[in-house]
């Protein structure tokens, strides 16, 4: 499996001549920056078309951004022979090109939606196949760490099966920690467990 990106270029100015091949202004969306109140009301406008840590934003709405980023998926998944692609930052491009972008990929997709709300994940699931299932960290990382029921896990199950079926709830990558987060046996929330 192979981890991509394609919402962002590197630079956090707007000199785009060395980034080639996306070395045009028109290649990115107008500058401006995402707020932390973007994500917590899902302000999907500024998500999608704003800056990520100020990162340059790709305009994949343009043809020639789009088909390169099509193009150069799938020449990576042939050229190497990955039978799957981990997705970043998948909410800040709109479903449509994800969809069009793992097909030409060709293969399995499970995509980073960095939110604990199963109905934001479902939202994304029209174009990967999975993502990886934040409701369910947010639930083990409760139910561990926090001293929380173990009943929480099987709401989170049947909450689940409620919105997407028995298959797509079995594609979502689950796991218990990450980069992007404390790692779950450093965790010292309030009800935290010693084992003295």
């Amino acid at each position: 499996m192979v981890d991509v990106v394609a919402n962002h270029m590197g630079m956090t100015d707007e000199n785009y001549s060395s980034a080639v091949p996306f070395n045009n202004k028109a290649h990115y969306h107008n500058f401006c920056i995402i707020q932390d109140s973007d994500f917590q009301n899902k302000n999907m406008q500024n998500i999608q078309y704003c800056r990520l840590a100020s990162l340059a934003d790709l305009n994949t709405e343009d043809s020639y951004v789009a088909s390169t980023l099509y193009d150069w998926i799938r020449s990576i998944v042939q050229t190497y022979g990955f039978d799957g692609i981990r997705i970043d930052t998948v909410p800040h491009i709109p479903v449509n090109f994800w969809k069009q972008f793992t097909t030409a990929s060709g293969v399995y997709s499970i995509g980073e939606v960095f939110d604990g709300d199963m109905n934001y994940h479902k939202g994304f699931l029209a174009g990967v196949d999975a993502t990886l299932n934040y409701p369910f960290y947010y639930v083990v990382r409760d139910t561990f760490a926090n001293n929380k029921g173990m009943w929480a896990i099987r709401d989170y199950v049947n909450n689940w099966l409620s919105k997407i079926s028995m298959q797509q709830l079995s594609y979502q990558g689950n796991f218990i920690d990450n980069h992007d987060n404390a790692r779950w046996l450093s965790s010292q929330g309030s009800g935290s467990r010693s084992f003295d």
